[in-house]
């Protein structure tokens, strides 16, 4: 159709006419087989409605524009001063502006379909009655601006309605009324979007190009990331052509995050192909609204206990964490192998924000009032070439990328008007948010509770790297408070221990240089296999504090690298008051020689590192003797770990045979005696021995489907050891052997008891 016969075609100037379907972005196709009937020009609403044509010619200094009733327009036609036109229009409550603008070459093109209610009661009534908007729509502008397809008059379409049977108001208010209730069913467009809405929705489904309907501004949604599920704020919805030739819907909403410093609310985005004419199953979509989602109490409850576990991690706390999780700087891919852990974790946002400045979000900026303005950001029917997206130019938000769907790379903006100047709500603490959302969005400081994260960044201690993990996943830690009663030394230097660390977590001392000397610092030193690890794993149990372990080897032998990984791991043990464990630590403690350069350089390093640290830190070594002597000043506690005894050794056995048949899948029969546990003291083992034969008989009942008996320690014993010492001298062990001899008499030849069977 030609812009004549557009024109010709168009309604008398006091009428609501549908609009012609001349331009896509002036009409909508639904989903039907049947042919759409004609529609007529609808009866007129009276005086204080008009339907006008804007069109726009360019100039030297922009455009000018040309005002005049839709079905009176005519090319050729004598045209009126802009300010007579201006005037002539402003009388009307409501006027539908068509912006048209003309081309340099062809016929003109339609920018944009806008509803104007210029009546100020009017204007003050509907913000009075629509209280969430999208990010993009501004009401407190004279006139108010309302955009094709006209979201606020659909989702308050009711409200509008109810407004009208209030007889409080005045007469002029109500007819005012009465005509932005008539415009509804009377638009074309909007009247075909309420029709299918209305129709689909009894099926829980929707036409593509009215996905929109079902997400209300400020309500909540269900969103399924890669990872889980997470509730979010809804704040617009637009949908973005593609090269596909399908178009991207984009959802953008809110949720609780921390930008490092504070908590607040960061924005997200989800994207899913939609067609125009597909009519799409609400539950299968990748948001879904919180009133069509399934199991919506379950996941509520899901979510309040996710609330509940991660109010602490905006500070620093220690959790103990089994599930799937990925390095922090990996994108999360359902066809990839995800890394399951089974360890603590430091769940620390702030200090991985100070790491990462990538990962860092930027809050939503609360408001505490709006204030009404008597000019509009955009002049009346001109057309920002400036986008602004939902906060601000050229933010860059979340993605979450639906299942099966490609990412694009057009920008993620919305054409929105300026907001207007106000001041900023502040907020410091996570009731302050509860507070500012309830005030800004409307909702509930409860529901603020379920807008927490489905992953977060954590700390593994034993992996010693920053790593994603599943929110509801985390839980407190295991404490075992026994391990440091087992430790086989005399309970005065076990109470010495306990004493020292337990006092400098709470007492700080320093030197005359400040900052200086404020450390507390072990040398345990002896074979290996006699307890100097355990000492600091059961003592960091033992006062619930996180143990970072690092061994010497894992420094490296560049003196850069050493230097940067030592300052890392003590800024990191003091911030989480965690003990530090450097487990064989002779390439830090040798004594330095002219002839080794590097070497040297490297002890200088820690012997400054331990100068200024703050923490509790435990040293390893079996080499006590090639200690560099500017380490006797800095050490405060040196123990000696001398080989075990024979009774230390059964104490041992005891112990972890009792701790892991309470706790272990494969039970223990009852062939364990103190006879037993005697006659295995006199093996003359060290303890990492003792455990790995434990742990390696354990697999062996396993594999047999019997509990655990000494006829398996035994049998393993006998193999790994036979008449040689545990350095594999191959020189004949007469106290060995017997121990050996005797434990085969002790071992019952006849079959276990099935009641001894797992």
């Amino acid at each position: 159709m030609s812009f004549q016969e557009y024109l010709s075609a168009a309604p008398a100037a006091i009428s609501t006419a549908p609009p012609i379907k001349t331009n896509d972005s002036e009409h909508r196709v639904v989903p039907s087989t049947q042919p759409e009937p004609a529609r007529t020009a609808s009866r007129p609403l009276g005086k204080g409605y008009i339907d006008i044509v804007e069109l726009q010619r360019k100039v030297l200094d922009g455009h000018e524009s040309e005002f005049i009733p839709t079905n009176r327009f005519s090319p050729e036609g004598k045209r009126l001063k802009k300010e007579i036109q201006e005037k002539k229009y402003s009388e009307y409550a409501l006027i539908l502006r068509r912006v048209w603008r003309e081309a340099q070459q062809g016929a003109p093109y339609l920018v944009s379909v806008e509803l104007e209610i210029q009546s100020p009661s009017l204007c003050d009534e509907f913000r009075k009655l629509v209280k969430a908007t999208y990010d993009g729509s501004n009401l407190q502008t004279n006139p108010i601006k309302l955009r094709m397809p006209f979201y606020e008059l659909f989702f308050h379409r009711e409200t509008i309605k109810e407004a009208l049977e209030d007889m409080s108001r005045s007469q002029q208010l109500r007819n005012d009324l009465q005509l932005l209730n008539d415009f509804i069913p009377k638009h074309g467009v909007l009247s075909s979007i309420v029709d299918d809405h209305e129709k689909y929705k009894l099926q829980k489904q929707v036409v593509g190009d009215i996905v929109w309907t079902m997400f209300p501004p400020n309500t909540l949604m269900v969103v399924k990331t890669k990872v889980g599920q997470e509730c979010w704020i809804c704040r617009n919805i637009q949908s973005i052509p593609h090269e596909s030739g399908i178009p991207r819907c984009v959802i953008t909403g809110l949720r609780v995050g921390f930008n490092g410093k504070l908590p607040g609310l960061v924005w997200g985005q989800v994207r899913f192909s939609a067609h125009p004419l597909q009519v799409l199953n609400i539950r299968d979509l990748p948001a879904i609204p919180m009133a069509y989602y399934e199991d919506w109490d379950e996941l509520q409850q899901t979510l309040q206990k996710r609330a509940r576990s991660l109010e602490a991690f905006l500070g620093g706390r220690l959790d103990s964490y089994h599930c799937y999780s990925a390095d922090y700087d990996s994108v999360i891919k359902e066809d990839e192998p995800s890394i399951n852990i089974d360890e603590r974790v430091m769940a620390d946002w702030a200090t991985f924000l100070a790491k990462n400045l990538q990962g860092a979000d930027t809050l939503y900026e609360f408001t505490n009032t709006q204030s009404s303005t008597t000019e509009t950001v955009i002049p009346r029917g001109q057309v920002s070439d400036k986008y602004y997206g939902p906060q601000g130019e050229g933010h860059e938000g979340r993605d979450f990328i639906a299942a099966g769907q490609q990412v694009f790379d057009q920008p993620r903006r919305v054409p929105v008007t300026k907001p207007s100047k106000a001041k900023r709500r502040k907020v410091k603490t996570l009731n302050d948010l509860r507070t500012a959302v309830e005030a800004e969005f409307g909702i509930s400081k409860d529901c603020v509770d379920l807008l927490f994260p489905a992953e977060v960044p954590v700390f593994a201690l034993k992996e010693k790297k920053w790593m994603w993990a599943l929110s509801d996943s985390l839980r407190p830690p295991e404490w075992n408070k026994t391990a440091f009663d087992s430790l086989q030394m005399k309970v005065e230097t076990k109470k010495l221990i306990e004493g020292l660390v337990r006092g400098h977590m709470e007492v700080s001392f320093d030197d005359v240089i400040q900052g200086k000397g404020q450390g507390l610092i072990f040398l345990l030193h002896g074979a290996p296999g006699l307890g100097k690890t355990l000492t600091a794993e059961s003592v960091a149990d033992l006062l619930t504090k996180p143990l970072y372990s690092i061994s010497g080897g894992e420094l490296g032998t560049d003196v850069a690298r050493v230097d940067e990984r030592l300052s890392e791991i003590f800024r990191l043990g003091k911030r989480w008051k965690a003990v530090c464990l450097l487990d064989e630590a002779d390439v830090l403690l040798c004594r330095r020689i002219s002839a080794e350069i590097e070497r040297n350089a490297i002890v200088g390093v820690f012997l400054r590192k331990i100068e200024y640290f703050q923490g509790v830190l435990f040293l390893t070594t079996n080499r006590k003797e090639d200690l560099d002597e500017a380490f006797k000043s800095r050490i405060h506690v040196t123990i000696t770990y001398r080989p075990l005894t024979p009774e230390a050794q059964a104490r041992i056995w005891e112990t972890l045979i009792t701790t892991n048949r309470k706790k272990t899948s494969t039970q223990i029969d009852d062939s364990w005696t103190s006879k037993v546990f005697e006659t295995l003291g006199e093996l003359q083992l060290n303890g990492r021995i003792i455990k790995n034969i434990l742990r390696t008989a354990f697999s062996y009942a396993n594999s047999t489907g019997e509990a655990l008996g000494v006829h398996h320690v035994r049998d393993i014993a006998e193999t790994e050891l036979g008449e040689d010492d545990d350095d594999g001298r191959g020189e004949p062990n007469v106290q060995r052997k017997a121990a050996l001899e005797e434990l085969t008499k002790l071992v019952a030849r006849k079959p276990q008891s099935t009641d001894n069977h797992r």
